[in-house]
């Protein structure tokens, strides 16, 4: 009896384990992935740009306008 209970748990589980991965990724849990990269790359830019601010001030607002473009688009501030 014991033996058909816990099969039955393992079983139970795996289905229900299987909706969540399916419910995790419905979430917006690429969306945040793709978010905290661009997140990323827009920190990044803003850091180049400051680097280059003194010394070629023309590459320094490329790198500023292109993570502008970027938190534009995310609606990152």
């Amino acid at each position: 009896m014991i033996k058909y209970l816990l099969l039955f748990f393992i079983f139970f589980q795996s289905i229900v384990l299987k909706g969540q991965k399916t419910e995790f990724k419905k979430s917006g849990v690429i969306n945040t992935v793709q978010l905290t990269k661009d997140t990323l790359q827009v920190n990044s830019l803003l850091k180049a740009a400051a680097a280059y601010r003194k010394n070629n001030p023309s590459k320094a607002i490329d790198y500023a306008n292109s993570a502008i473009k970027i938190s534009e688009k995310t609606a990152f501030k």
